[in-house]
């Protein structure tokens, strides 16, 4: 299922959940506009969908200059992508986005 903003539950403004939606490397630029344009949102599940190092490292490049409105403050603050298959690769690209956003 393609990434679709029909899919953010407004009930949970600071949450977009896509676990399990067979999110794949080719929907991560849709995703990340969206979250560029939801400033509101902290938590992004992406957990249990065929994600592989080449959208990690997509998402990674993004946390790295993401910025809430103050131009300082990151606005994702927890990241859950269990069950991708990332690979070692792509666990140290998000590990480094992190580091150097709060190092």
């Amino acid at each position: 299922m393609p990434f679709s903003k029909d899919l953010f539950n407004p009930q949970k403004p600071q949450e977009l959940d896509l676990r399990s939606k067979q999110i794949k490397d080719e929907d991560i630029p849709d995703i990340l506009t969206f979250l560029d344009n939801n400033k509101g949102i902290r938590r992004l599940i992406l957990a249990d969908n065929p994600i592989t190092e080449k959208g990690a490292q997509q998402i990674a490049k993004w946390l790295s200059y993401n910025r809430g409105g103050d131009g300082y403050t990151p606005t994702i603050r927890y990241l859950h992508l269990n069950s991708c298959p990332i690979g070692p690769i792509g666990v140290k690209a998000i590990a480094e986005a992190f580091e150097k956003r709060h190092g």
